[in-house]
């Protein structure tokens, strides 16, 4: 079973993305902050981690960089409700592809998570 890890500061929406997810039979764990979320990833074996990119505290970008210091190959979907309007401002590598916006009921957001592991 895959395991994925979910950092978002928002409670309703990081609830509502644990719910999809372990209703589709992953193994989710979920936390409110990057700096917990870089701690988990250290410690655990993660096959996907999905993160916001506006948060308090350590931002996703800053989020992504450390875990990506310790598990470079480790897959990363970074999300964000005000990544458009931040689109101007924040800069994130080619390589990590796409940003798609948060997830919502009305939203084919879970589609674009297949099989991580």
């Amino acid at each position: 079973m895959a395991r994925i890890l979910v950092i978002d500061d928002d409670e309703l929406l990081r609830r509502f993305v644990v719910a999809l997810l372990e209703r589709r039979d992953y193994s989710v764990q979920s936390t409110d902050s990057g700096e917990t979320g870089i701690k988990l990833a250290a410690e655990n074996d993660f096959d996907l981690i999905i993160t916001d990119i506006v948060m308090p505290g350590t931002e996703g970008l800053e989020t992504i960089k450390q875990i990506r210091r310790n598990k470079p190959d480790i897959k990363i979907l970074a999300v964000s409700a005000a990544a458009a309007a931040r689109a101007t401002t924040c800069t994130m590598p080619r390589s990590w592809g796409p940003t798609p916006p948060s997830p919502s009921r009305s939203s084919p957001w879970s589609s674009s998570i297949s099989s991580p592991g």
